[in-house]
């Protein structure tokens, strides 16, 4: 289901039931929906105890005088600490006809399993929006930016193959682009929406470039994927929780290697996922959103957010993927086991060229 479906003039949505950890996209379409239905401060209400539910049981039936529903927000995440269960949501969305549900929640498991509860409630409008769709991007770009302040077609193409799945760094580049800023190259996105080049998935595409072939251009290629592993460790993201550890009065290093491990191993999974679906056929530009939410309920992989790599991994070989992934082994606990991975996948990529150059 897309955004722009609620603009509908055939829309009458009874729940409007949105993932996203995005808090100014959560935002933005409750003003949207406020403002669409006419809802005012005396119609509405945020469902925080159980008093709200009795209230809005009384109201069941009964039109607002100067709205057209009313409108009542439902965080899920904060439901358990207000003493107000899933299940009476469910059961009040069920009974309900005159009432607009906007329902949020940050976890995708939350939104399945509120999104299964109400099943055989009509006119259910869901949006999972851990990333945005194109389709999507382009409605709130739409919203944001005024044509002349727009980027061109190879910008707005990066941003959305890049950012899709950074929300929040979408929206710092909707509000710059709205206030007039002008974006003419990547490093003027990039100094809006951050780096990509400091990540797990950065390394890994560049563990996946071809070999040199000179042993000069090895050697140096080989050095720089070394420093790149241990900046990735020593950058904040890997960076271990000490306070246990100066509590106990241990020196240990900053660096958690099993963490990095873990970042990787994880982004080559979904990697390895999205080029089978790709080499069957099930997945062109983008993830279908039912193949979505099986891989993430039964392999417990997210392809919605590395779905912007598709069109890199269009040309990267399944078995390139699959000997880097067999060459980090099973775990890393040490310096050590890194630098065992880089030097135990080169000389793998080694023997396979060498290979290759004999058959040839």
């Amino acid at each position: 289901m897309r955004l722009s479906d609620l603009d509908s003039k055939m829309a009458n949505p009874s729940v409007v039931l949105v993932q996203s950890d995005c808090v100014r996209l959560i935002n933005f379409l409750e003003v949207k929906l406020k403002r669409q239905y006419e809802v005012t401060a005396d119609t509405s209400f945020y469902i925080t105890e159980k008093e709200h539910i009795k209230t809005l049981k009384s109201l069941i039936g009964v039109y607002p005088p100067l709205a057209l529903k009313w409108f009542a927000y439902v965080n899920l995440d904060e439901l358990d600490r207000n003493k107000v269960t899933m299940a009476d949501i469910t059961a009040i969305v069920k009974q309900s006809n005159t009432v607009l549900f906007y329902i949020v929640c940050k976890k995708y498991a939350t939104y399945k399993k509120f999104k299964d509860s109400i099943k055989t409630v009509p006119n259910v409008y869901d949006y999972y929006l851990s990333y945005l769709r194109k389709a999507d991007f382009i409605y709130l770009y739409d919203a944001f930016v005024i044509e002349s302040h727009r980027l061109n077609s190879n910008l707005f193409n990066f941003v959305t193959q890049t950012y899709s799945n950074k929300v929040d760094s979408c929206w710092d580049l909707f509000e710059a682009l709205s206030k007039g800023t002008v974006c003419r190259t990547k490093a003027d996105i990039v100094a809006i929406c951050g780096s990509e080049d400091n990540t797990t998935e950065a390394f890994v595409f560049s563990l996946l470039k071809p070999l040199s072939k000179s042993e000069r251009g090895f050697k140096r290629v080989f050095k720089q994927r070394v420093k790149t592993a241990f900046d990735l460790l020593n950058s904040t993201t890997f960076a271990q929780d000490t306070s246990k550890s100066a509590a106990l009065g241990l020196s240990e290093s900053k660096a958690e290697p099993s963490k990095l491990y873990a970042y990787m191993s994880n982004n080559l999974k979904n990697f390895i996922a999205l080029k089978e679906l790709i080499i069957a056929g099930k997945v062109y530009k983008s993830v279908p959103e039912d193949i979505i939410m099986l891989y993430n309920t039964e392999y417990k992989l997210h392809l919605d957010k590395y779905q912007r790599f598709i069109w890199r991994l269009n040309t990267i070989p399944l078995s390139s993927l699959l000997l880097l992934y067999s060459s980090m082994g099973d775990r890393w606990t040490s310096d050590a086991d890194i630098l065992s991975f880089l030097y135990r996948y080169y000389a793998a990529l080694g023997k396979q060229a060498f290979a290759e150059k004999e058959k040839g």
